[in-house]
């Protein structure tokens, strides 16, 4: 899918960048076009520590850079009045003059997310490959889990009936007794469980804790999945714009079911 949209005058370049990105929901994508003039310039130099901060016309001439809602990495080059270039790594404080159009291109079989990488000292990009069912089911597969202790949530449920291509990672409600087997098999440290419960037990999947009795789920093609009811319900009640499309999609499954 490829993005479009303006900035107005008197817009910080970068800020309405990650904003756009993080409205939209693009976990992966690139710069493939910039057009516009800013009134002030503020770049850091390839030192990694000066910063270029001037306040006059320059026209936009390149910007490239990897784009997501989970952080962006961008490169830009402008040329003033005399035709004279300047360039380097954009941060805030690049205000549009009168607009700036731009296209960015998303990466849809992927998911970058930013990781300090102790060699640098910066947040460097981390690349993930996005899961189609295929890949899913090995990843179910490898697990050898136990039929009546689990079922797959979320995208992967979407994804196994064919609403969606990929998801980012695979989801896993999980009975009481069987989390207690993967927390060893596993080495799960508990503090490392997130803001919605989940725990990962690799950079793939992560699970999510319930007991036996409250697991309620489907078979598609013979796996255990999260109903698209309560998936609808649940994308309903959040009704952010990311969601729009799943419920569009789960909406027209159910009444041609």
């Amino acid at each position: 899918m490829t993005y479009v949209f303006r900035l107005v005058k008197g817009s910080d370049l970068k800020e309405e960048i990650i904003n756009y990105a993080k409205k939209h929901n693009i976990e992966a994508a690139i710069i493939s076009c910039c057009v516009g003039c800013v009134s002030k310039l503020q770049l850091r130099l390839a030192d990694g520590k000066t910063i270029i901060s001037r306040k006059e016309t320059f026209e936009i001439v390149s910007m490239t850079g990897t784009v997501s809602k989970n952080g962006c990495h961008i490169h830009i080059s402008f040329s003033d009045c005399d035709g004279k270039t300047v360039g380097g790594h954009l941060i805030e404080g690049c205000i549009i003059n009168t607009t700036a159009e731009i296209c960015i291109t998303e990466l849809e079989n992927y998911t970058f997310t930013r990781k300090f990488d102790k060699n640098t000292g910066y947040k460097e990009l981390n690349i993930q490959n996005k899961i189609t069912k295929n890949e899913l089911l090995k990843l179910i597969n490898s697990l050898n889990l136990p039929k009546g202790h689990y079922y797959i949530l979320g995208g992967g449920s979407l994804v196994m009936h064919g609403l969606k291509e990929t998801t980012k990672d695979l989801d896993l409600c999980v009975s009481e007794e069987l989390f207690e087997i993967l927390k060893a098999k596993y080495h799960i440290d508990l503090s490392s469980k997130n803001n919605s419960n989940f725990y990962p037990i690799n950079d793939k999947i992560e699970v999510v804790v319930n007991p036996k009795d409250k697991l309620i789920y489907e078979y598609k093609d013979g796996y255990p999945v999260e109903n698209l009811k309560t998936i609808l319900d649940f994308k309903k009640k959040m009704n952010r714009e990311k969601d729009q499309s799943d419920i569009q999609k789960i909406v027209e499954y159910l009444e041609n079911k």
